[in-house]
């Protein structure tokens, strides 16, 4: 079964870079068109440049994640402890993730200054990445835990030392399952500021983001753009099947 969802998977991603394909075979003419045979030859040709750009959007989406995790699980943790508090951040978190991504890519192009290439990419992935982690993080360390307030009752502590003590590490514990979410969405973010700084004057930043730019409005060659939007979708695909496969493993051996 296992398996078979990877295959699925693999077989969507073929599907929609096959689109345009699909298109012209049924009489109509995409705008952005390129033949299989024209891909390939692009990513053959230029190979270690898209490797180069992979690379790039991966260790920058790296960082993000772990900034999402150094923001997110102590904040969540302090919005647990103060549990009163919970409706204001509840409401605070639903408003700031109802923002449109592209407005916030677009309000940030504006404030930060033009040679902030890579903290205006990062603040797009952490923008993104973090909601999961805090989000788990506060419900995890309120969560009725019979085990935990057991122990809490039978030592009689504290709250602050139940956090310390118990709360603190059973949300350390599981912290891989907000990030089936986090990461693939934190790579989602991290392309989309790419795409957004993608072929400026003086910019040396080459990421998938801005391949994909460069491709589909200066260079126009949609070869490129589509080679692009292959590894974008398979290094979003790919991050979550690994941490979903984390979370079955950790399960299984629970």
């Amino acid at each position: 079964m296992k398996k078979l969802k990877h295959i699925f998977t693999f077989l969507s991603l073929l599907g929609l870079v096959s689109i345009p394909q699909l298109l012209q075979w049924i009489g109509l003419e995409p705008f952005v068109f390129s033949s299989w045979q024209q891909m390939v030859k692009e990513l053959w040709d230029n190979i270690n440049h898209y490797l180069f750009s992979l690379w790039t959007t991966l260790w920058v989406g790296t960082i993000a994640i772990l900034i999402s995790l150094v923001i997110g699980f102590p904040l969540g943790i302090f919005i647990g402890y103060k549990e009163k508090w919970l409706g204001f951040f509840e409401t605070t978190m639903k408003f700031v993730w109802s923002i449109p991504l592209i407005a916030v890519a677009v309000l940030l192009h504006v404030l930060l200054p033009s040679n902030q290439e890579l903290l205006y990419i990062l603040i797009n992935g952490v923008f993104l990445g973090m909601f999961p982690v805090l989000s788990f993080t506060y419900r995890k360390s309120i969560e009725k835990d019979d085990r935990i307030l057991n122990m809490v009752a039978s030592f009689n502590l504290t709250k602050c030392q139940e956090f310390w003590y118990f709360r603190k590490n059973e949300v350390w514990k599981n912290l891989v399952i907000p990030l089936t979410q986090s990461v693939p969405l934190t790579f989602i973010g991290i392309t989309m500021g790419e795409y957004m700084i993608g072929g400026g004057v003086n910019n040396n930043y080459y990421g998938l983001g801005s391949e994909l730019k460069i491709g589909l409005n200066i260079e126009h060659n949609f070869a490129k753009v589509y080679v692009v939007m292959a590894l974008m979708m398979t290094l979003v695909f790919t991050s979550g099947i690994i941490f979903e496969e984390l979370v079955k493993n950790k399960n299984t051996k629970s």
